[in-house]
């Protein structure tokens, strides 16, 4: 969002039997689609509720 360091989404994410291999590191571009379920103005965060198959960026096991 703003920058690399300072948080401002959290993805609750339904992963069905996905699985993800490895952990995100700060800074990696992820993309998604989901429903914002929460916002907080200060501190600024959005949080959206994301279907795995919605995801894209992170190491899965989805496909296989």
């Amino acid at each position: 969002m703003s920058d690399a360091v300072m948080p401002e989404v959290t993805l609750i994410v339904h992963q069905g039997d996905v699985k993800v291999k490895t952990q995100p590191y700060v800074g990696q571009a992820i993309e998604f689609s989901g429903e914002a379920v929460e916002f907080t103005k200060s501190p600024f965060m959005l949080t959206f509720d994301v279907a795995i198959r919605n995801l894209t960026g992170l190491n899965t096991d989805q496909g296989k």
